[in-house]
């Protein structure tokens, strides 16, 4: 295993972003799409069955 260097202050902020940057264009992935599409209309089914209290608590 290497060892850890420490990293310029800039290269931290720069990571940051990349990392949010790809994340973006992964969820314009057809693959994240539809599960996106199936988390909501799991939640919706939710609603409908669980009081608000409940949904809540699942969704934490």
């Amino acid at each position: 295993m290497l060892p850890q260097l420490p990293l310029p202050e800039w290269m931290t902020p720069a990571f940051d972003e990349r990392f949010l940057e790809k994340a973006r264009e992964a969820g314009y992935l057809d693959e994240v799409k539809a599960f996106q599409k199936r988390q909501n209309e799991i939640e919706e089914k939710l609603k409908q069955v669980l009081p608000r209290e409940a949904f809540q608590w699942v969704l934490e």
